[in-house]
């Protein structure tokens, strides 16, 4: 009868190891592939909704809206609920991308997205940029909340924010945050050097 027992556990003992190391390769696999994205991927850079003052940051990072997904598109035809279209990015004179068409086919500066199942043959349809948080250094995260909460409350002029991307294989990531045309790291340089002159 132990004999039998411990026959019957010396399967499950070998599979362990194997599960084990399945838990750690998709993450790792995940991480590689979003290096791979951002070292090869098309660079574009999109506008960000206002800043909120009372809701810049969420903890350690900021939350991505785009006036982009407010845009309305027609449906390529014959695509319909549930089919994956690819919207394609083309930057404007300012340097800010913008969905420029639908395509039924991979681009290479264009992004996939699921047609909702609940949308109709021949309705408009708002895509979504699938990008909702862009992680900040606890330290930045400070520094920009606290130079960012009361801009555009009358005394100081708001900032224009927007997020550089990379796109390849119809796969989209948020690259670095962009405020007032720069980097946000020497936009808070020229901000903490500035606020340092100050008498």
């Amino acid at each position: 009868m132990n004999t039998a027992r411990k026959n019957r556990r010396f399967p499950v003992l070998l599979l362990l190891p194997v599960v084990f190391a399945l838990q750690w390769a998709l993450p790792l696999l995940q991480v590689a592939r979003g290096e791979d994205i951002l070292r090869n991927g098309v660079s574009l850079r999109l506008e960000l909704e206002p800043v909120d003052p009372l809701d810049v940051l969420r903890g350690r990072y900021l939350a991505l809206s785009f006036p982009e997904s407010a845009r309305e598109h027609n449906l390529p035809e014959g695509l319909g609920a549930g089919d994956t279209l690819y919207a394609v990015l083309g930057a404007d004179p300012t340097g800010l991308a913008h969905i420029t068409r639908l395509s039924r086919e991979p681009q290479e500066s264009a992004f996939a997205w699921k047609i909702p199942a609940n949308t109709q043959p021949g309705e408009k349809v708002r895509i979504d940029i699938p990008l909702t948080r862009f992680y900040l250094p606890e330290d930045d995260a400070i520094r920009i909340d606290d130079a960012l909460r009361w801009r555009g409350d009358g005394e100081r002029t708001a900032v224009a924010a927007s997020i550089s991307v990379r796109i390849k294989d119809g796969t989209i990531v948020a690259e670095n945050l962009w405020l007032d045309g720069q980097p946000y790291r020497e936009w808070l340089q020229a901000h903490t050097d500035a606020t340092a002159k100050k008498p």
